[in-house]
């Protein structure tokens, strides 16, 4: 049997493959951060073939059954709900990175799709900067935290990924309906471990594209920062008053910027100057 691990926030799903081709249909699913202070629920899920398809039954007792892409996606459905068992939390999508020398340093990287928030983790990454995530940062009422999931990758952002863009290419991947690769990325690929752990946030930096031109980074205000935060930002089916709170006060104890994303020495150089 071949066994590929699906952590969330609350349990350690393990993807039980009778054989290796499975195995590596199921790679792209695959999140085995260390979860620091978490006390993970194992969970067993047993994947078999059925007359040319897969088949799998969710800890509900749901029973799925069709191609591996079709499981994985029922799969990463119950995990997204599960960061939502976080008391109250607002998901924030963005990047979450810590300074590879001061990890108390965390900084979110909000912005838009396309904005270039996964290039620019890739480029940190081969830069030596720890990455948590890049899809959810949970702001909860009794801890922050990063939702595990790898980086999705297009091919488009591998001329950007210096030293690092054979390891991508070597990644697990599906296919896009015209051919094109997404690849599931782990941060541990440059080297450091891929580590989450529950904290506050330091910076926040708001993304605006400005492709092939310079990077300028700048302060911004409070008022505008959560306008542009909230449009970033899944909030809770209850307590929104209270996450919307908890939102905005973690923008006033920040430092907040906005950066117009172009060259991306100018961009790291100047996120290494001002924010740390």
């Amino acid at each position: 049997m071949h066994e590929i691990i699906c952590r969330s926030l609350k349990r350690e799903y393990r993807l039980v493959c009778p054989n290796g081709q499975t195995a590596r249909a199921f790679a792209f699913i695959e999140s085995n951060p260390e979860i620091v202070g978490a006390a993970l629920e194992s969970v067993p899920i047993p994947i078999s073939a059925e007359g040319g398809f897969l088949r799998m039954t969710l800890p509900n007792g749901a029973l799925i059954e069709g191609s591996a892409t079709h499981l994985m996606s029922a799969l990463h459905s119950v995990v997204y709900r599960e960061a939502f068992s976080e008391p109250g939390a607002a998901l924030i999508h963005c990047v979450t990175m810590v300074h590879p020398v001061r990890e108390e340093a965390r900084i979110l990287i909000v912005g838009a799709p396309a904005a270039g928030k996964t290039t620019l983790a890739l480029r940190l990454l081969s830069e030596g900067y720890a990455i948590e995530g890049d899809e959810h940062f949970a702001i909860g009422a009794e801890r922050s935290i990063v939702r595990p999931r790898t980086l999705r990758v297009k091919a488009g952002s591998l001329a950007f990924a210096l030293g690092l863009a054979a390891a991508i290419e070597a990644s697990p991947k599906i296919l896009f309906w015209d051919g094109a690769p997404l690849y599931s990325v782990s941060p541990a690929i440059a080297g450091r471990p891929w580590r989450i752990v529950p904290g506050k946030v330091e910076s926040i930096v708001f993304l605006e594209a400005n492709h092939g031109g310079l990077s300028r980074l700048k302060p911004i205000g409070v008022d505008e920062a959560m306008r542009r935060l909230m449009r970033e930002t899944t909030l809770p089916q209850t307590g929104v008053g209270p996450a919307v709170a908890r939102l905005r006060a973690m923008l006033l104890a920040a430092n907040r910027h906005t950066l117009l994303l172009g060259d991306l020495e100018r961009a790291i150089w100047q996120l290494s100057k001002t924010l740390f």
